[in-house]
Protein backbone atom coordinates (compact mmCIF):
# COMPACT_ATOMS: atom_id res chain seq x y z
CA UNK A 1 0.00 0.00 0.00
CA UNK A 2 1.19 3.51 -0.74
CA UNK A 3 3.20 5.04 2.09
CA UNK A 4 1.22 8.29 1.70
CA UNK A 5 -1.82 6.49 3.06
CA UNK A 6 -0.09 5.92 6.39
CA UNK A 7 1.69 9.22 6.84
CA UNK A 8 1.11 12.64 5.35
CA UNK A 9 3.78 15.32 5.59
CA UNK A 10 2.49 18.18 7.76
CA UNK A 11 5.70 20.24 8.05
CA UNK A 12 5.25 21.70 4.56
CA UNK A 13 1.59 21.33 3.76
CA UNK A 14 0.37 21.17 0.19
CA UNK A 15 -3.19 21.30 -1.05
CA UNK A 16 -3.02 17.57 -1.79
CA UNK A 17 -1.94 16.76 1.75
CA UNK A 18 -4.65 18.95 3.25
CA UNK A 19 -7.29 17.21 1.13
CA UNK A 20 -5.99 13.78 2.17
CA UNK A 21 -6.12 14.73 5.86
CA UNK A 22 -9.61 16.19 5.73
CA UNK A 23 -10.86 13.40 3.49
CA UNK A 24 -9.64 10.92 6.09
CA UNK A 25 -11.30 12.75 8.98
CA UNK A 26 -14.61 13.05 7.15
CA UNK A 27 -14.64 9.34 6.23
CA UNK A 28 -13.76 8.35 9.80
CA UNK A 29 -16.31 10.67 11.41
CA UNK A 30 -19.05 9.44 9.06
CA UNK A 31 -18.27 5.81 9.85
CA UNK A 32 -18.20 6.47 13.59
CA UNK A 33 -21.52 8.35 13.40
CA UNK A 34 -23.20 5.57 11.43
CA UNK A 35 -22.01 2.90 13.85
CA UNK A 36 -23.14 5.04 16.80
CA UNK A 37 -26.62 5.53 15.33
CA UNK A 38 -26.89 1.82 14.47
CA UNK A 39 -25.95 0.64 17.97
CA UNK A 40 -28.32 3.18 19.56
CA UNK A 41 -31.28 2.72 17.19
CA UNK A 42 -33.38 0.82 19.76
CA UNK A 43 -32.68 3.02 22.78
CA UNK A 44 -32.56 6.28 20.86
CA UNK A 45 -29.90 8.95 20.61
CA UNK A 46 -29.59 12.71 20.72
CA UNK A 47 -29.05 14.35 17.30
CA UNK A 48 -26.63 16.78 18.96
CA UNK A 49 -24.24 13.92 19.73
CA UNK A 50 -24.35 12.76 16.11
CA UNK A 51 -23.51 16.27 14.92
CA UNK A 52 -20.69 16.40 17.47
CA UNK A 53 -19.25 13.15 16.13
CA UNK A 54 -19.40 14.48 12.58
CA UNK A 55 -17.67 17.78 13.37
CA UNK A 56 -15.23 16.87 16.13
CA UNK A 57 -12.70 14.99 14.00
CA UNK A 58 -12.29 17.73 11.35
CA UNK A 59 -12.08 20.39 14.06
CA UNK A 60 -9.43 18.40 15.93
CA UNK A 61 -7.47 18.04 12.68
CA UNK A 62 -7.59 21.80 12.12
CA UNK A 63 -6.24 22.43 15.62
CA UNK A 64 -3.39 19.97 15.15
CA UNK A 65 -2.48 21.49 11.77
CA UNK A 66 -2.53 25.00 13.21
CA UNK A 67 -0.50 24.09 16.28
CA UNK A 68 2.07 21.85 14.59
CA UNK A 69 5.31 21.99 16.59
CA UNK A 70 4.85 25.63 17.58
CA UNK A 71 4.62 25.96 21.37
CA UNK A 72 3.37 29.53 21.19
CA UNK A 73 0.50 28.48 18.95
CA UNK A 74 -0.35 25.62 21.29
CA UNK A 75 -0.59 28.01 24.24
CA UNK A 76 -2.66 30.49 22.23
CA UNK A 77 -5.10 27.82 21.04
CA UNK A 78 -5.30 26.33 24.53
CA UNK A 79 -6.05 29.75 26.01
CA UNK A 80 -8.75 30.38 23.44
CA UNK A 81 -10.42 27.05 24.12
CA UNK A 82 -10.30 27.73 27.86
CA UNK A 83 -12.46 30.82 27.29
CA UNK A 84 -15.18 28.73 25.68
CA UNK A 85 -17.59 27.46 28.30
CA UNK A 86 -19.62 24.41 27.41
CA UNK A 87 -21.51 21.75 29.29
CA UNK A 88 -22.59 18.36 28.05
CA UNK A 89 -24.35 15.65 30.00
CA UNK A 90 -23.65 12.15 28.73
CA UNK A 91 -26.30 9.90 30.24
CA UNK A 92 -24.54 6.84 28.82
CA UNK A 93 -20.75 6.41 29.13
CA UNK A 94 -20.78 4.71 25.72
CA UNK A 95 -21.66 8.06 24.15
CA UNK A 96 -18.53 9.54 25.70
CA UNK A 97 -16.45 6.68 24.30
CA UNK A 98 -17.60 7.52 20.75
CA UNK A 99 -16.75 11.19 21.32
CA UNK A 100 -13.24 10.30 22.53
CA UNK A 101 -12.76 8.03 19.52
CA UNK A 102 -13.73 10.85 17.16
CA UNK A 103 -11.34 13.25 18.88
CA UNK A 104 -8.50 10.71 18.76
CA UNK A 105 -9.09 10.16 15.05
CA UNK A 106 -9.00 13.89 14.40
CA UNK A 107 -5.76 14.30 16.34
CA UNK A 108 -4.15 11.39 14.49
CA UNK A 109 -5.19 12.77 11.11
CA UNK A 110 -4.07 16.28 12.01
CA UNK A 111 -0.58 15.01 12.78
CA UNK A 112 -0.42 13.23 9.43
CA UNK A 113 -1.06 9.72 10.72
CA UNK A 114 -4.03 9.12 8.46
CA UNK A 115 -3.35 5.37 8.21
CA UNK A 116 -3.58 5.00 11.99
CA UNK A 117 -6.76 7.07 11.96
CA UNK A 118 -8.43 4.92 9.30
CA UNK A 119 -7.35 1.56 10.68
CA UNK A 120 -8.22 2.55 14.27
CA UNK A 121 -11.66 3.75 13.22
CA UNK A 122 -12.44 0.50 11.43
CA UNK A 123 -11.16 -1.70 14.26
CA UNK A 124 -12.87 0.20 17.07
CA UNK A 125 -16.14 0.38 15.14
CA UNK A 126 -15.98 -3.37 14.53
CA UNK A 127 -15.40 -3.86 18.25
CA UNK A 128 -18.41 -1.65 19.04
CA UNK A 129 -20.55 -3.76 16.70
CA UNK A 130 -19.32 -6.99 18.30
CA UNK A 131 -20.20 -5.62 21.74
CA UNK A 132 -23.60 -4.52 20.46
CA UNK A 133 -24.54 -7.87 18.89
CA UNK A 134 -23.12 -10.09 21.65
CA UNK A 135 -24.43 -7.94 24.50
CA UNK A 136 -21.14 -8.17 26.41
CA UNK A 137 -21.54 -6.55 29.81
CA UNK A 138 -25.33 -6.17 29.57
CA UNK A 139 -26.81 -9.45 28.41
CA UNK A 140 -28.69 -11.30 31.16
CA UNK A 141 -27.64 -8.64 33.66
CA UNK A 142 -30.08 -8.13 36.52
CA UNK A 143 -28.20 -5.28 38.19
CA UNK A 144 -30.48 -2.30 38.83
CA UNK A 145 -30.55 0.90 40.83
CA UNK A 146 -33.30 1.25 43.42
CA UNK A 147 -34.31 4.54 45.05
CA UNK A 148 -36.60 4.45 48.07
CA UNK A 149 -37.97 7.61 49.69
CA UNK A 150 -38.78 7.28 53.40
CA UNK A 151 -39.87 9.66 56.16
CA UNK A 152 -36.98 11.34 57.97
CA UNK A 153 -37.93 9.74 61.31
CA UNK A 154 -38.12 6.18 59.94
CA UNK A 155 -35.34 3.79 60.93
CA UNK A 156 -34.22 2.29 57.62
CA UNK A 157 -31.85 -0.29 59.15
CA UNK A 158 -33.33 -3.69 58.36
CA UNK A 159 -36.67 -2.16 57.34
CA UNK A 160 -36.61 -3.77 53.90
CA UNK A 161 -34.32 -6.77 54.48
CA UNK A 162 -37.07 -9.42 54.27
CA UNK A 163 -38.38 -7.90 51.01
CA UNK A 164 -34.88 -7.85 49.54
CA UNK A 165 -34.32 -11.46 50.61
CA UNK A 166 -37.55 -12.49 48.89
CA UNK A 167 -36.93 -10.78 45.54
CA UNK A 168 -33.17 -10.16 45.27
CA UNK A 169 -30.07 -12.27 44.91
CA UNK A 170 -28.06 -9.50 46.52
CA UNK A 171 -28.23 -5.82 47.40
CA UNK A 172 -25.96 -3.01 48.56
CA UNK A 173 -26.87 0.33 50.15
CA UNK A 174 -25.04 2.86 47.95
CA UNK A 175 -25.99 6.19 49.51
CA UNK A 176 -28.39 8.06 51.78
CA UNK A 177 -29.38 11.69 51.26
CA UNK A 178 -31.98 14.10 52.55
CA UNK A 179 -34.66 15.57 50.28
CA UNK A 180 -37.59 17.98 50.57
CA UNK A 181 -35.75 20.26 53.04
CA UNK A 182 -34.71 17.37 55.25
CA UNK A 183 -38.20 15.97 55.82
CA UNK A 184 -37.50 12.89 53.70
CA UNK A 185 -34.59 10.53 53.11
CA UNK A 186 -33.67 8.91 49.79
CA UNK A 187 -31.98 5.51 49.98
CA UNK A 188 -30.08 4.30 46.92
CA UNK A 189 -29.43 0.60 46.53
CA UNK A 190 -27.71 -1.54 43.91
CA UNK A 191 -29.71 -4.73 43.63
CA UNK A 192 -29.74 -7.96 41.63
CA UNK A 193 -33.25 -9.30 41.21
CA UNK A 194 -33.98 -13.00 41.11
CA UNK A 195 -36.76 -12.58 38.56
CA UNK A 196 -37.16 -9.40 36.50
CA UNK A 197 -40.85 -10.19 35.91
CA UNK A 198 -41.54 -9.63 39.64
CA UNK A 199 -40.67 -5.94 39.56
CA UNK A 200 -44.23 -4.74 40.22
CA UNK A 201 -44.74 -7.05 43.19
CA UNK A 202 -41.35 -5.99 44.55
CA UNK A 203 -42.20 -2.28 44.29
CA UNK A 204 -45.67 -2.79 45.79
CA UNK A 205 -44.21 -4.47 48.88
CA UNK A 206 -41.65 -1.70 49.31
CA UNK A 207 -44.41 0.93 49.11
CA UNK A 208 -46.25 -0.71 52.00
CA UNK A 209 -43.12 -0.16 54.12
CA UNK A 210 -42.25 3.43 53.18
CA UNK A 211 -45.71 4.96 53.57
CA UNK A 212 -46.50 4.83 49.85
CA UNK A 213 -43.75 7.35 49.05
CA UNK A 214 -41.69 7.27 45.86
CA UNK A 215 -39.96 4.03 44.85
CA UNK A 216 -37.90 4.13 41.64
CA UNK A 217 -36.29 1.16 39.95
CA UNK A 218 -34.10 1.78 36.90
CA UNK A 219 -31.58 0.04 34.68
CA UNK A 220 -30.34 3.09 32.77
CA UNK A 221 -27.05 3.35 34.67
CA UNK A 222 -26.19 -0.20 33.70
CA UNK A 223 -27.61 -0.69 30.26
CA UNK A 224 -27.89 1.70 27.32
Amino acid sequence: MNETLFHVETANLTLKNILIIFGCTIICSLLISLVYMFTRRKTGYRPAIVVTLLLLAPISSILMLVIGNNTARALSVGGGIALIRYRSNFSDPKDLAFVFLTMAVGVASGTGLVGIALVSTVLVCLLALVIHFTGIGTKNSSAMQLRITIPEDMNHHGAFDDVFAKYCKGYTLESIKTTDFGTLLELRYIINMKNISEQKSFIDELRTRNGNLTVMLTRKNYEG
